[in-house]
């Protein structure tokens, strides 16, 4: 993935009566590329702070760098803190583009969007100027409409952030974000999965 930018899922889906192609793609920018697994963990810790206070939850973030190292158990030397900061700015340059595949609730029905949009819209780091013309004294994230649209109609199944950072392994995380969701969608009822299917997930 260090020198792929697109990365793409086209399929059809029967809707009702209707048959739909739905396109699922992700484009990176050659200076950051796809966020690495440790992106993934710096945002389950961002997200984290984000929902902690219940919902529904603010379109900024304000947090330290510290907060991060202290949440995923990391040291704070300055590697790791360079490393995050690289996460959040990999994560910032990602652009989603969704034909009815990303959907939220919205007065109880659902809702599919056809947008391009990344999951952060604004990340200043500690020491760049702010919109109105200060220092930021900590770091700021402004989220995607889309994104807090789906955290807010809870649309998605909050994890156990404790629990999914005590996992070792990103197989074992990612299974349980699966897994957890599935079992959420089915009120915990039995399901089949093919292992392929398991797998490419």
């Amino acid at each position: 993935l260090k020198t792929e930018l697109v990365r793409e899922w086209i399929f059809v889906e029967t809707r009702g009566n209707e048959r739909v192609e739905l396109i699922w793609r992700i484009m990176a920018t050659p200076q950051y590329g796809y966020p690495s697994p440790f992106a993934k963990k710096v945002h389950r810790a961002v997200e984290y702070l984000l929902t902690r206070k219940g919902f529904p939850v603010p379109e900024h973030l304000e947090f330290s760098l510290y907060e991060i190292t202290n949440i995923l158990d990391l040291n704070d030397s300055g590697n790791i803190l360079n490393k995050i900061r690289d996460a959040l700015k990999a994560i910032a340059t990602i652009t989603i583009e969704s034909k009815g595949t990303y959907c939220y609730l919205e007065n109880g029905e659902k809702r599919f969007i056809d947008k391009l949009f990344g999951l952060y819209d604004t990340v200043i780091l500690t020491g760049e100027t702010l919109p109105n013309g200060m220092t930021a004294d900590r770091n700021y994230i402004k989220f995607n409409e889309w994104y807090l649209k789906c955290l807010n109609s809870l649309y998605i199944k909050p994890l156990d952030f404790p629990y999914w950072n005590s996992l070792r392994g990103d197989i074992a995380r990612r299974l349980y974000e699966y897994l957890s969701f599935i079992s959420f969608a089915t009120k915990c009822k039995p399901f089949r999965i093919e292992y392929h299917r398991l797998f490419e997930l």
